[in-house]
């Protein structure tokens, strides 16, 4: 399975998700936007190839970058794991016909509101929001402040 995996040094922690996969016999490819050369080594050893680009939460060259790899081998996942890569990774997946979550999930895992409102028309039962606190924490706060 060739798995491209976006930004698979930065946050620190996302070099264990690609050991993870390297671990289960996935070739790993990652894109990101920082040089090759500041990849650990242990990191490189579970990359089969690696694509630097400027953002990568810029769609079009996140796209050129999946449309690179693809040129080469079948590529059988487009995966993110953080918050603001998660959407772009979506539209590129769907642009590039890359099976995986789709813009439209992606988007209502992101926000809670919109995702309320479609679980809503399904007839789900939500269960309904306390009281707007942050008033009541506004209103306490002068007494608060005043006891330390």
């Amino acid at each position: 399975m060739n798995v491209l995996f976006i930004e698979p040094a930065f946050p620190a922690n996302q070099r264990e998700f690609v050991r993870a996969l390297a671990s289960i016999g996935a070739n790993v490819l990652g894109i990101g936007e920082r040089p090759y050369d500041w990849i650990n080594d242990e990191t490189k050893g579970w990359l089969g190839g690696y694509q630097q680009i400027a953002s990568v939460t810029d769609e079009g060259a996140l796209e050129w970058a999946v449309r690179e790899a693809q040129s080469r081998m079948w590529i059988d996942r487009l995966e993110a794991t953080v918050e603001a890569h998660i959407l772009p990774a979506a539209h590129v997946r769907e642009r590039c016909t890359i099976p995986g979550i789709s813009a439209r999930t992606a988007y209502l895992c992101r926000d809670k509101v919109a995702m309320k409102e479609v679980l809503r028309r399904a007839g789900c039962r939500l269960r309904p929001q306390p009281p707007y606190r942050a008033q009541q924490r506004r209103a306490a706060l002068p007494k608060l402040l005043a006891t330390r």
